[in-house]
This record gives structure tokens, sequence and C-alpha cells, in this order.
């Protein structure tokens, strides 16, 4: 049964930082939100781990009507370039929802958001989960 690698639990709105008080909690990078869509830029958050993680199921839950379509998860061992693991589709609600992943292992890990249901291109995530095991 997969275990809770990381969790960050707090709002992403529009690509902002959010404060990481927690000492469990890992730091996460953000992208500025596009001023417009169409704009040619995507938004995304990244999570670096401590230590080297097996992942096993991503959950996303989102604001309805601030969501993504469009999903493409990267990682990367450290020292290593980002490469693409999958893309995945999330539906326009706010209910949270769960994507396996094929056991990638990896330090670091991004999600970039590649079609906004947004007009404006924003997004706003309430729960992003990491499942898996630490290694």
């Amino acid at each position: 049964m997969p275990r809770w690698v990381g969790s960050l639990s707090q709002r992403l709105y529009s690509g902002m930082r959010p404060p990481l008080s927690s000492p469990d909690r890992w730091p996460v990078s953000s992208a500025p939100s596009p001023t417009a869509k169409g704009s040619g830029s995507s938004q995304w958050a990244a999570l670096d781990f401590p230590q080297p993680v097996r992942l096993s199921r991503l959950q996303l839950q989102f604001q309805a009507g601030f969501a993504c379509r469009l999903c493409t998860l990267e990682g990367c061992r450290k020292g290593e370039e980002l490469a693409k693991i999958l893309d995945f589709y999330p539906d326009d609600v706010h209910a949270l929802q769960s994507f396996p992943v094929q056991g990638a292992t990896l330090d670091r890990l991004r999600i970039t958001f590649a079609r906004t249901t947004d007009f404006f291109g924003r997004i706003v995530v309430y729960h992003l989960g990491v499942l898996g095991e630490k290694l």
C-alpha cells in the first residue's frame, strides 16, 4: 500500500508561492501566472524532496472554474535535467482527483499546468498530494 511522501495543502493561487512553515513540507517553487490566456506562458509548481522518493500516485484538488485540463509531470534525480514522466488530464471540478504514476524515482518533481479553464489563465490548487515511498 502506498504511503504519503509529501503534501502541499496550502492554497496555490495563480502561481504565487505559499508560506511553508511546517517542517514536514518541502520547498515549492512556482512560475508566475500569465496575464492573459494564450500568452504562451504555462504555470508550474515544483517540489524538492530531501531524499529520493518512488512515486505511485499524484493527487490534485482545484477550485472549479480555475482548474487545468492538461498537466505534465516531470521529475529528476539530483544533478540531472527534468524529464517528462507523463501527461494527465484533470477534470474542471472541485473534487480531489487522483492520477497513477508508474514508479518514477526522483528528488525533484515539477507539474506544469498547460491548459487552464479560466479565461485569464488563473489556477487555484487547494491540495497537491504525492503518494509513494521514501527510499
